[in-house]
């Protein structure tokens, strides 16, 4: 993962090295180091994430299960074989 460096905080790399000589700190690029640590308001932020996937995921089940429902009923049934006489 990329690091990306701004002003802030003390921070140490991932060779364990401190930033703090440049003044700069290293955080992921979209924020999530922040906002992983941050404590405030936690109950909306988790559900702000989530909400999206559990939506996407029951929609891809519903379409799943209807897909398949009427594949069954479009396959036709096999034929019992007939007995010879």
């Amino acid at each position: 993962m990329t690091e990306v460096f701004t002003r802030g905080a003390r921070a140490v790399s991932s060779r364990g090295a401190s930033l703090d000589n440049c003044g700069l700190s290293a955080v992921s690029p979209f924020g999530l180091t922040r906002l992983l640590r941050s404590r405030g308001g936690n109950v909306s932020m988790m559900y702000a994430l989530v909400a999206p996937v559990l939506v996407f995921g029951g929609g891809a089940a519903i379409d799943y299960g209807r897909a398949a429902q009427i594949h069954t009923n479009l396959t036709p049934r096999p034929t019992p074989p007939r007995s010879p006489r």
